[in-house]
């Protein structure tokens, strides 16, 4: 089931770059094409977690004080909530799972989606978990700002669409 709602949220982005009244099958043909490439290329749905992780160590490694800050509004969210204990597992790492599970599709725009699923078409699906911490710094100030868990989570899903195409250029910059 989860593989299915991954595919299904991996197809809509192309659904909309590419509509049409009567698509012909060979349009249908290279959507899947392109959704079964980018499947391929994103991290396993089992492996998701620790890409994650990974992504927080380099936070952490660059800005310990704003990963500290993270870990404590974490702390506190699953102290208080009884649900958040099943999310403690993955701990400050579960801000960015859904951006390595659906490529960025949970949280970009359009224009913003296509470019960065080209930067890693170009430069290498390796640097995934790289661009994705430069994109959580990208959201520091905000997140600095968040006194919550669930503020957190929120900026986390709604801030990257809000940024330009233009703004994500640095996210690969090691990548070239």
């Amino acid at each position: 089931r989860t593989r299915l709602d991954r595919s299904v949220l991996l197809l809509a982005p192309f659904l909309h770059l590419y509509p049409a009244l009567h698509p012909t099958d060979a349009d249908y043909c290279r959507w899947l094409t392109l959704l079964m490439e980018m499947e391929s290329n994103l991290p396993h749905i089992a492996d998701v977690p620790d890409h994650a992780r990974n992504v927080l160590q380099r936070v952490k490694g660059s800005r310990a004080s704003f990963f500290d800050h993270l870990t404590a509004l974490h702390q506190k969210h699953t102290a208080s909530n009884p649900t958040g204990a099943s999310e403690g597992a993955l701990g400050v790492a579960s801000l960015v799972e859904g951006w390595l599970l659906t490529g960025l599709v949970c949280c970009l725009s359009s224009q913003s989606l296509f470019w960065w699923w080209d930067q890693c078409f170009i430069l290498g699906w390796d640097g995934l978990e790289g661009a994705c911490g430069r994109l959580l710094l990208k959201l520091e100030v905000d997140l600095m700002r968040c006194s919550t868990w669930d503020m957190a989570v929120r900026v986390v899903n709604e801030q990257p669409a809000k940024l330009a195409t233009a703004r994500l250029k640095d996210c690969f910059a090691d990548c070239e």
